[in-house]
């Protein structure tokens, strides 16, 4: 009886772990409920839903977890700032829906390369609006433990729209299904068809 007892206690504990719903209905993540809404970008070029509850990283933070001077354009982060969804639109870098993968595997192997610490995990392409949308995971060490990544590639107004998702890895879990209905609800708003 002990055991049946146990694994109830399991499955009924399980929420706290994972994530349950969808962007127009909301995401129970961690026993948090998140609620998304459509936030346009690149002066109403790209839109996304992304959760309410995520604020504009603060400035002091950005430049500890992005050190780099090519740090993303825009940080949406929680508010204890472990969750960051992150976005750049490269007005220099034209990109065709035909190159896309090519250009994700370029970042990818050049991310193995010059960090060969960094553990590499799933990578695909998924259709979104009319378009490709090419991802890889991969896990890294940095100051506040180890971080769980996802980075994508999409045309947006014929340009290389970069994003970024990156968590504790802890957290990967319970954020990695809402990641992937964030990166399909993105809409290239300078579509005319």
């Amino acid at each position: 009886m002990a055991y049946v007892d146990e694994m109830f206690i399991k499955d009924l504990n399980q929420y706290k772990k994972e994530s349950y719903g969808g962007l127009e209905q909301g995401f129970y993540i961690k026993e948090e409920h998140y609620t998304f809404k459509r936030v346009s970008f690149f002066q109403d070029r790209m839109s996304v839903m992304l959760s309410e509850q995520f604020i504009d990283l603060p400035e002091a933070i950005v430049k500890l977890k992005y050190p780099s001077e090519q740090r993303p354009k825009i940080i949406k982060s929680s508010k204890d700032g472990s969750i960051n969804f992150a976005f750049t639109l490269a007005d220099e870098v034209p990109l065709a829906k035909e190159n896309v993968t090519y250009i994700t595997d370029t970042m990818r192997n050049g991310l193995k390369n010059i960090n060969p610490s960094i553990t590499m995990g799933e990578a695909g392409t998924m259709d979104v609006a009319n378009t490709t949308l090419s991802w890889f995971e991969f896990q890294n060490n940095a100051f506040d433990g180890t971080i769980y990544n996802i980075m994508y590639c999409i045309p947006i107004d014929g340009k290389m729209m970069h994003g970024l998702f990156n968590c504790l890895v802890q957290d990967k879990e319970a954020w990695r299904k809402v990641v992937f209905e964030v990166m399909k609800s993105i809409e290239d708003l300078t579509r005319t068809e």
